[in-house]
């Protein structure tokens, strides 16, 4: 196993120990703690932890091979919600809630990471450009007014293969209305019948270029191109004038990756969104490297050293390792799979993203999503003949459209309009060449690795600060938790210590003696025999300094020991396992009974004393009791 997976196998028997600290129920020793908990003082301000505290510290450059955005979500599923009051027990039934709090934290994320995006290409493309791929002066010019480009050079998904008008069609190309900003996918689908040039006109009032199809070659002719330009500043006047990519071209994106499209979809497009999903499956897969002072591994876009991965090779859209190819034989085989019910699947039904592309202009989007998705799994829901749970239907799929989220993001930021610019520029600084996107892709593999691992740690640095606060409150709950069992513990043993008092008030024996003694026969006859450990007496005088007992260390340290021993303490085919409760109720049975009724007689053994005007003496044996602490 590897290490990031053990790390997280621990993180999550810590959370589900944690868990069960927290749901714990009203015992006997909570109304003890009730009917003294005015004279405690307060536990407000003890936990001041940062979460810099509990964050992971992993170094070095690794190369994971999962989706680190999906270990995220699946560890932290178990915290989201948990702020509970009067430690009530989790209840299964939020889990739907926590899922749509996870579908929230994702789409406001992804609105934060767009707010850089238009930077990050214009960065990154001068960077590659000018430090080393054709030229290294920043101040070259365009120096040709003409060049030709097929669709195959610039779009990486086929979307151009894709009619505007299909349900499809709505979810990849820009809304017809709405923001400023050239429309550029659908300008290039709509020059191919158009019959007359586009003139793409910048913000800044000038022509940029004109473009022709033609349908004898299949090509663009991109015409009246300034050859005195700069290419820095052609690409700076392209990207500043067209629609830049938004939430709602994503949130579209990432409906049509779950339900895909209708039956008029291209087998060149779902080809296309195979390289995709091959492509952001292996770099979201990449750790990176730790920045000093940033709370997540979101350096990951530093120059990395050749020798500590070939970054090239990610953009070998053949080689399928790690890629789930069963979810690609379902896009082809236009089936609907939910993985996570034992991969029940139905066939595809376009209706539901005719709705939601119908509605898109009628109805909230996040209202539209969750209306759709629910279509959705009633449907399936109804072909199963009720044989799996409504709600692990919901489930599955609501966790397939959030794992599709920073993918569709990824989408947008690769479509046509948005390479276009990038084989302009290359095809001007290396005319003799003639490469397909797949291959300029491989070519540029810094700029594109670079664009697209940026968007992704700025996605999800800003995913992390929405699960701060739900993690600090998970923690902060539990800290508190331990230390209130703490105050029950010592209250519970003054308790019992007032209940003696009572008792021999209240009983004819002859003295405190008596008492004591009959609770020590009670005890040494549960003993088998006497085990004498010497321990030196200077260790015995620090051991003050121990914490003490405590159930919830126990508890903790027991479920890691059977878990690590092969024992399944977690749920068991979706329904709470009982074990780790019973596991809880013996320590705390234990717990309360030593509490209760434990107490410690200590013999200190005679000594001699050193020397004085009388000599030499040897202490009284003294005795002295106690409780266990």
């Amino acid at each position: 196993m590897a290490n990031t997976d053990i790390i997280r196998q621990k993180i999550k028997s810590k959370i589900s120990v944690i868990k069960k600290i927290n749901d714990n129920p009203k015992s006997l020793v909570d109304n003890t703690y009730n009917a003294y908990k005015d004279d405690l003082s307060s536990t407000t301000g003890i936990v001041k932890k940062s979460i810099n505290t509990f964050q992971s510290k992993i170094k070095g450059a690794t190369q994971n091979k999962k989706d680190i955005f999906e270990e995220i979500t699946t560890t932290v599923e178990d915290i989201l919600g948990f702020n509970k009051k009067n430690n009530e027990p989790y209840d299964p039934k939020e889990k739907p809630v926590i899922k749509r709090a996870l579908i929230r934290y994702t789409k406001e994320s992804v609105q934060k990471a767009l707010q850089s995006s238009k930077q990050i290409m214009v960065d990154e493309t001068k960077k590659v450009f000018f430090s080393g791929v054709g030229s290294c002066d920043p101040n070259t010019v365009l120096n040709t007014t003409t060049i030709y480009l097929s669709p195959k050079d610039f779009d990486f998904v086929n979307v151009l293969k894709v009619d505007p008008d299909t349900i499809t069609g709505k979810m990849m190309y820009e809304n017809p209305s709405g923001s400023a900003g050239i429309k550029f996918n659908r300008e290039l689908f709509n020059n191919f019948d158009s019959g007359v040039p586009y003139d793409f006109t910048s913000k800044n009032g000038n022509t940029l270029f004109s473009m022709q199809w033609s349908g004898d070659t299949q090509q663009y002719v991109i015409t009246g191109l300034t050859s005195t330009m700069k290419v820095s500043d052609f690409l700076n006047e392209y990207y500043n004038s067209i629609e830049y990519p938004n939430i709602e071209n994503v949130i579209k994106n990432a409906m049509l990756m779950t339900l895909q499209g209708d039956e008029t979809d291209p087998v060149s497009y779902k080809d296309g969104m195979a390289y995709l999903n091959r492509l952001t499956t292996k770099l979201f897969s990449i750790c990176g490297k730790p920045k000093s002072g940033q709370p997540l591994l979101n350096n990951a876009t530093d120059e990395l050293d050749e020798d500590e991965y070939d970054i090239q090779n990610y953009f070998d859209f053949d080689d399928v390792e790690g890629i789930d190819l069963d979810d690609e034989d379902s896009l082809r085989r236009r089936v609907l799979k939910f993985r996570d019910c034992d991969n029940f699947e139905i066939p595809l039904n376009s209706n539901h993203m005719e709705d939601f592309a119908y509605l898109l202009d009628k109805k909230p989007i996040d209202e539209n999503v969750n209306n759709t998705l629910n279509k959705a799994v009633s449907d399936a829901y109804e072909q199963s003949s009720g044989s799996i749970p409504f709600d692990g239907f919901q489930l599955s799929l609501m966790g397939s459209y959030i794992l599709k989220i920073p993918k569709a993001l990824i989408g947008t930021i690769v479509s046509p309009k948005m390479i276009f610019p990038i084989a302009v520029s290359y095809k001007i600084l290396n005319p003799t060449k003639n490469i397909s996107v797949k291959e300029l892709f491989k070519t540029l593999y810094r700029l594109f690795y670079n664009a697209i691992v940026q968007h992704f740690w700025n996605f999800i640095k800003e995913f992390w600060r929405f699960l701060k606060k739900d993690l600090l409150n998970f923690l902060k709950t539990t800290a508190e938790n331990i230390i209130k069992n703490k105050l029950l513990k010592i209250k519970a043993i003054i308790t019992s210590l007032i209940n003696i008092l009572k008792r021999v008030i209240s009983t004819n024996i002859g003295s405190c003696t008596e008492i004591f003694n009959i609770i020590l026969q009670t005890i040494q006859a549960s003993l088998n025999r006497s085990i004498k450990i010497p321990v030196p007496g200077l260790l015995l005088v620090m051991s003050e300094n121990l914490p003490g007992f405590s159930t919830d260390r126990a508890y903790i340290d027991a479920i890691e020991r059977l878990e690590s021993s092969g024992i399944n303490m977690g749920p068991l085919y979706g329904t709470e396992n009982k074990f780790p409760s019973i596991v809880k109720g013996i320590i705390e049975a234990y717990s309360g009974e030593m509490d209760s009724n434990a107490f410690v007689k200590v013999g200190l053994k005679p000594s001699i004393i050193p020397a004085g005007p009388g000599g030499a003496v040897i202490s009284p044996l003294v005795e002295g009791v106690g409780k266990i602490f």
